[in-house]
Parts: C-alpha cells; structure tokens; sequence
C-alpha cells in the first residue's frame, strides 16, 4: 500500500482498495517502518475504524475523490472521534 507520512497526519493512498481483513497487516507493516511516528498514539482500533469509515462512505459512492484516501490524523478532533466511533464500528459490520 502506498502512503505519505505528513506533518500532521498519515495519507492511506487508495485505501478503499483495501479489504478490513488486511487493514491491521497493513497499519503494522507501517508502524514497522515508522515506529516513531506519532500515529501510533491512538489504538489500531481507533485507525480501522476511521479507515472503515471512508471504505465504507467510497463504496456508497460519497465523495469518492475525497473518500478514496484515508487521512489518519495524529490527533483527531474530538467529533471526528464520536463520528467513527460511532459510523465506523457499523462500517466495519458491512464492509469487506
């Protein structure tokens, strides 16, 4: 998977390509490489879940230029948080 390590978040490049079953493989194949990056603040839950949320938002055709990458920011506000805790632990029931 292709991604961009940023000042202030990590863009998941044509993440919706990627299936849920491979999102933790490929979260760790980065930590791997950028164990130092402050990313890894937040649970791997937390990251599938915002991940799952723009899978799931791209395959219902919303946004879809916006909603193909996934920014996982560093530190999300905390509506963002609500919102995928909330619209991401359902998007990881339906999704692939």
């Amino acid at each position: 998977m292709k991604y961009r390590i940023l000042s202030d978040r990590v863009k998941l490049l044509d993440s919706y390509l990627v299936s849920k079953k491979k999102m933790g493989l490929e979260l760790q194949s980065i930590r791997n490489l950028h164990p130092a990056c402050p990313l890894w603040q937040r649970s791997e839950g937390s990251l599938k879940r915002e991940w799952a949320s723009h899978n799931l938002a791209n395959s219902l055709g919303i946004r879809r230029n916006k909603t193909k990458d996934c920014d996982l920011n560093y530190i999300p506000k905390w509506y963002h948080n609500l919102a995928y805790g909330v619209v991401g632990t359902i998007a990881l029931w339906v999704i692939k």
